[in-house]
C-alpha cells in the first residue's frame, strides 16, 4: 500500500521511567492482532482527548463489514502504544492532485483527533510528526474535522511550531454542541418562551395521538433495537436519498457490529422516544470520557407533524444535565447549517479542516494546491447562489 512503506521512525523518550525507544509505523488494520487491539484499547482508554471514532470497536467494526482495511499511523514504545489515528491512503483529496493521507471513512467520523497517551503527549506527538518527515508517497495528512482547541490541538501546534512547520486551514468551521453548566438553562438560553411552549403543546398532543404519555428508554444492550434504529432510519428521507445506513448493507452490518462492541463498553447510548409501545424517535450516541457524540438520528415520518425528532432532543438534553454526570460536552455531529439542531442547542464547537504537509517531495506543492482549491470552491459557491438568487 502506497504511504505504508515509510519503515518505523525511532526516537528516545525522555522523562520515561522505561528504556525502549519509541517507533512508528503504518500498520494495516487487518494485520494487527488481539495483543495490538489491547494496546489500542488502553491507549484509547486513556486517551488525552478520549475520541470513540477512532477506538477499536469503532474502526475494526467498519473494517469488518466493508472488508476495506484502515491505514494506522501508530507510535508505539514497546507494546505499550502511545498515539495512533486511522487514515485513508488515496491518490488526490478533493481536487488537489496530490496523494495524501486522507480522512477515514469521513461519511461516518464526526472526529479526526488522533488518540494521544495522556502520560506522555510529547512523544506520543513527535513520533506521530516523525512519522509524516519520514513519508515519502504521500504529500500531505489531511485531518478533518479536527478541534484546534482540545488539548491535542494545543499540544500539535506546539510541536508543529517547534518544527518550523506551517499546516494550511483549509477550513475553519463551527458545529452545534452544549457544554455542561451548573444549572439546566440550555433550552431557555437557545429557545424563546413561545418555542418551548410550542415544544410542550406538541409533546402532549402527540401523546395523545398515541394514547399514552412518552417516555424515552435506553435500549442500547437490546440487538433488536440496532435493528429498529436502522429500519426507522431506512423507512424516511434519508432511505429516499440513499443515505440511510441501511441502504448499503455493509454499512447495516457496521452499524450492527459497532454497537455491539461500544455496549459492551459502555459506551453506547440508544436513547427511543416510545408512547403507549411505540416507537417514534430514536437517537444512537457515543460516550467516550467526558464527551457524547449524537453519532445518528432518526424519527417516524408518519408523526412527523408532532416533530418527534426535536422532541427528543429536547429529552436527551435533559437526561444529559441530570443522568450523565460525567459528561461534560454534547457534539451534536450535525452538519453546521441543520436549522433545527442549531435552534435547539445553544453553543458551538470549533472545528476545522487541517493539512499538514509530510516530507514527501510533492509536500512543497501542497500550500499552492490547496490555495487553487479553496478558490476553485468559492467560483462553484458563488455561481450556485446566483442560480439559487
Amino acid at each position: 500500500m502506497p504511504g505504508a512503506g515509510t519503515g518505523d521512525t525511532e526516537q528516545a523518550a525522555p522523562g520515561r521511567s522505561v528504556s525502549q525507544m519509541v517507533t512508528g509505523a503504518i500498520l494495516s488494520s487487518d494485520d494487527i492482532g488481539d495483543a495490538e487491539v489491547r494496546a489500542w484499547s488502553a491507549l484509547a482508554d486513556r486517551a488525552l482527548e478520549p475520541n470513540p471514532f477512532v477506538r477499536p470497536e469503532f474502526v475494526l467494526s467498519n473494517a469488518k463489514a466493508s472488508g476495506e482495511a484502515a491505514a494506522l499511523l501508530v507510535v508505539r514504545e514497546g507494546s505499550h502504544w502511545l498515539a495512533l489515528l486511522p487514515v485513508g491512503v488515496g491518490k488526490r483529496w478533493r481536487r488537489t492532485p496530490l496523494p495524501c493521507l486522507i480522512p477515514w471513512l469521513p461519511e461516518l467520523a464526526y472526529s479526526a483527533t488522533p488518540l494521544i497517551d495522556r502520560d506522555a503527549p510529547g512523544p506520543a506527538i513527535a513520533g506521530l510528526l516523525d512519522l509524516l518527515a519520514a513519508e515519502r508517497w504521500s504529500a500531505a495528512l489531511v485531518l478533518h474535522p479536527f478541534d484546534p482547541t482540545g488539548p491535542v490541538g494545543a499540544a500539535l501546534t506546539t510541536n508543529l511550531g517547534l518544527r518550523s512547520i506551517a499546516p494550511y486551514v483549509y477550513a475553519d468551521f463551527e458545529r452545534a454542541a452544549i457544554r455542561r453548566r451548573p444549572e439546566n438553562t440550555y433550552l431557555s438560553e437557545s429557545l424563546s418562551s413561545a418555542g418551548r411552549k410550542k415544544l410542550r403543546s406538541r409533546k402532549r398532543a402527540l401523546g395523545r395521538e398515541l394514547g399514552g404519555d412518552l417516555v424515552v428508554v435506553d435500549r442500547s444492550t437490546e440487538p433488536a433495537a440496532w435493528d429498529a434504529f436502522l429500519a426507522m432510519e431506512h423507512a424516511g428521507w434519508k432511505g429516499e436519498q440513499g443515505t440511510a445506513l441501511a441502504s448499503d448493507s455493509r454499512d447495516a452490518a457496521f452499524f450492527r457490529i459497532m454497537c455491539g462492541g461500544m455496549a459492551a463498553g459502555g459506551r453506547l447510548q440508544l436513547l427511543a422516544l416510545e408512547g403507549a409501545g411505540r416507537t417514534v424517535a430514536m437517537q444512537c450516541n457515543l460516550v467516550d470520557g467526558s464527551s457524547l457524540y449524537a453519532f445518528k438520528v432518526a424519527y417516524d415520518e408518519a408523526f412527523a407533524r408532532f416533530s418527534p425528532g426535536a422532541l427528543l432532543e429536547v429529552e436527551a438534553i435533559e437526561l444529559f444535565h441530570d443522568g450523565l454526570g460525567q459528561v461534560e460536552l454534547l457534539d451534536s455531529c450535525a452538519d453546521p447549517d441543520n436549522a433545527l439542531v442549531n435552534r435547539i442547542w445553544p453553543d458551538r464547537r470549533r472545528l476545522q479542516t487541517l493539512v499538514i504537509p509530510t516530507g514527501a517531495p510533492g509536500a512543497r506543492l501542497i500550500r499552492p494546491a490547496m490555495g487553487v482549491e479553496v478558490a476553485v470552491r468559492r467560483v462553484i459557491r458563488a455561481r450556485r447562489a446566483a442560480r439559487a438568487a
